[in-house]
């Protein structure tokens, strides 16, 4: 009989000293009409589902179509749904915007809307907008209170809107001089259909007409206002022709390509809940009390599972003709040492936000008592000291293992995702994604709270890491497809949401891929044993790889795991896999990143710090034909062979390119990059730009030009196949002087 979830057990959990991940929830759902019976999927542009491959199992061979029947951020929004409909009995905080005021305001519209309701939640337009006692609510207390919150000073976050700090919020319509604070969601949930038996098959019928009106009689209508039409041409002032059809009379049958997908029948529906102790452990209420962190914690776990309970539990009607109900359903505590059933009925003990009038605009006069609770702290370790208990006295090596809690990651490796022309997710998540990860978790400098950063330096320094993964084989990925969402800001017209003044923007997810076998293991063979304790504590607090609908569990080991279904990765000079890896002054790199993030907001991107973009050869072991011209500085492939005058002028844009890069970047480039200086008959100088002749393009014999001797600076694909990888479009060694330039 699994152990009921206990207040004591859950604080404990959610402290800075544990090392626990947190709570997985698994539940079976089934129609309302029983087993099979058809349900809708939620359509996106285009009239499609979105559609996809994933392991059911390990065990299984093959990946199992699946459809997404509720996706993360519509799970969020239920549960805070169901949480409004119950938040004057919990005592939960509310504001509301009240919208009484507004003239000529639609009748299908809410004269209020709660802030449980918010698009954005805390950083939602409606607030920034609105006026509280005839007052801007941001020149208000409360307004730059709020506004002012962060993740790690997050008292008036908890007071009001406890959902941006479970659910994730991100303050990006400020203006470019405001501070652009967000943080991640630390829990997901997601409901998915599996092997569906048809996704093609479309409704087809007829809208009758009891008067059995022919729906294509001409008339003239005004469109603003269908209540004025005659039929045939009439003298309506601003009106036009019509048909019957489009002011709702006639029989109008519906079939093809225009009609609406019709239900699907699954072999099986299932929900996963993912609950992030590791995201949670990043909040703080900013005053030194680690007991108040951790009851803050624990409270926001608890209440997001009364709100699932609430949302999910019982029968569930998730839109028109998807009604499901929950046939069975388990839980589990993932745990420092091993994973464990628990029990989520209802604790003994009362959980509610300290008791105070609801609706009201004055802060609590103290967060951090208010809401966690009196309480002695807990026992403060300085960095580096106690251990994880995953950790072994003695290593020899390091190890971390990341385990995909969803099975699924979302990663994009060169920012392409935004162009809606990425084909795949970053696989395996590199050592880079690691790296930010645990920077992110506690920081670096004074940003630290629970380490001294002196871990990231070591590991920035180390070499780069064995990778044990799931090959090609166990490894789909699918195209998110193309939404839109509700945008943050409000307009004056054009609107068509259902909330006052909203628009809805166009949005790219990307693309996830599926694994087989959803554990990654990273090894360092020589790092040093007293840096374990340090890096556990980080790991304790990443809860996502990618992006954070990719919830994760790191965790630090003595030795490898079971690997025999793995690919091993080695760094490799010679490899044909090219690895995003952390190097000497990443960190330095990711901290100025931050800082312009913290400035410039969604105007930052990765591409303005080509330096994180670090690249090493990867082998798995098999075979390469090594090339016999030498060092490869770098390399450009072209699809197809080109002229001898193109190269010329591809060769001098090339060098363009870099050395100008380089000025901005570094300042003046050295001998290795201009050439200046060099003997161009010594081919043991440094590498110079000199454009390969026509006939080397060409040659049969040669699939690859160079520029000069043993340094290869552009190598051109010719007509052949060719060993060097064909799917990266420049690769280069990156021991090179002028490997972060591209």
């Amino acid at each position: 009989m699994p152990d009921r979830l206990m207040l004591e057990r859950l604080i404990t959990g959610c402290s800075d000293d544990a090392f626990d991940s947190g709570i997985v929830i698994d539940a079976n759902l089934e129609p309302l009409a029983g087993e099979g019976s058809p349900i809708k999927p939620p359509t996106y542009i285009g009239g499609v589902f979105q559609l996809g491959k994933r392991w059911a199992s390990p065990d299984d061979e093959h990946p199992t179509d699946i459809v997404v029947i509720d996706n993360v951020a519509s799970q969020a929004n239920r549960i805070e749904a169901a949480l409004r409909q119950q938040a004057a009995a919990l005592g939960l905080p509310e504001i509301l915007l009240d919208l009484s005021g507004i003239e000529n305001l639609p009748p299908h519209l809410p004269g209020q809307i709660s802030s449980w309701q918010f698009p954005h939640r805390v950083a939602d337009a409606y607030l920034r907008d609105s006026l509280l006692e005839g007052q801007d609510f941001m020149k208000s207390e409360l307004g730059r209170s709020l506004f002012a919150a962060t993740p790690w000073a997050a008292g008036p976050l908890m007071g009001w809107f406890p959902q941006a700090l479970l659910f994730g919020f991100w303050q990006s319509h400020l203006g470019k001089k405001a501070a652009q604070t967000k943080s991640a969601r630390a829990w997901s949930s997601e409901i998915i259909g599996w092997a569906p038996a048809d996704v093609t098959s479309r409704l087809a019928g007829t809208k009758g007409d009891p008067l059995n009106l022919t729906s294509d009689v001409e008339v003239t209508s005004l469109v603003d206002d269908r209540r004025l039409w005659e039929v045939g041409v009439a003298a309506i002032k601003g009106a036009k022709k019509d048909r019957l059809s489009e002011i709702g009379h006639g029989q109008v049958p519906f079939a093809g390509s225009e009609s609406a997908l019709a239900g699907v029948s699954f072999r099986s529906i299932t929900q996963r809940t993912i609950v992030s102790f590791a995201e949670l452990r990043k909040l703080s209420l900013g005053t030194g009390n680690g007991r108040a962190d951790a009851a803050m914690r624990a409270l926001l776990v608890a209440v997001g599972l009364h709100g699932h309970s609430l949302a999910f539990g019982r029968g569930m009607a998730l839109r028109s003709g998807a009604d499901l109900r929950t046939t069975r359903h388990s839980a589990r505590w993932l745990g420092s040492t091993a994973d464990e059933a628990i029990d989520l009925a209802a604790p003994t003990t009362q959980w509610a936000w300290s008791p105070r009038q609801p609706r009201t605009h004055v802060l609590p006069g103290s967060l951090s008592t208010g809401v966690c609770g009196a309480g002695s702290p807990s026992a403060q370790r300085e960095p580096g000291e106690g251990d994880s208990s995953d950790v072994a006295g003695a290593l020899l090596m390091l190890v971390i293992s990341a385990e995909l809690l969803m099975g699924t990651i979302r990663a994009d490796p060169d920012g392409a995702a935004v162009t809606g022309k990425a084909t795949e997710a970053e696989w395996p998540p590199s050592p880079m994604w690691l790296f930010s990860a645990l920077v992110a978790a506690d920081g670096t400098g004074e940003r630290c709270r629970v380490t001294s950063g002196e871990e990231l330096v070591a590991l920035e320094e180390a070499r780069p890491p064995m990778i044990y993964a799931a090959g090609p084989p166990d490894v789909v990925h699918h195209v998110l497809e193309e939404r839109f969402v509700v945008e943050a800001g409000v307009h004056q017209s054009g609107t068509h949401q259902e909330y006052v003044g909203k628009k809805g923007a166009l949005v790219r997810p990307g693309v996830r891929a599926a694994v087989r076998w959803p554990t990654v293991w990273y090894l360092w063979p020589d790092m040093e044993t007293r840096w374990a304790d340090a890096i556990a504590r980080r790991c304790a607090r990443v809860g996502y790889l990618g992006t954070s609908d990719s919830p994760v569990r790191l965790r630090v080991h003595d030795k490898v795991g079971d690997v025999a279904t793995l690919v091993r990765l080695d760094p490799d000079p010679s490899g044909d896999t090219y690895i995003r890896v952390p190097r000497s002054g990443t960190i330095a790199v990711l901290d100025a990143a931050f800082e312009a993030w913290q400035r410039r907001g969604p105007s930052v991107s990765r591409a303005q710090f080509p330096a994180i973009d670090h690249r090493v050869a990867y082998s798995n072991g098999a075979e390469r034909a090594v090339s016999p011209i030498g060092e490869i500085a770098a390399w450009l492939m072209l699809d197809r062979p080109v002229t001898g005058r193109a190269v010329s002028r591809l060769t001098d844009l090339f060098k363009k390119a870099v050395l100008a890069s380089h000025q901005q970047l570094f300042g003046e480039p050295p001998p290795e990059l201009h050439g200046h200086g060099s003997d161009p008959t010594d081919i043991t100088s440094p590498a110079i730009w000199r454009s390969p002749t026509p006939a080397s393009v060409t040659d049969r014999t040669d699939p690859w030009s160079c520029s000069v001797g043993t340094r290869s600076l552009i190598r051109l694909r010719a007509s052949r196949p060719v060993t060097p990888p064909t799917d990266c479009r420049i690769c280069m060694d990156m021991a090179s002087p002028w490997a972060s330039l591209l």
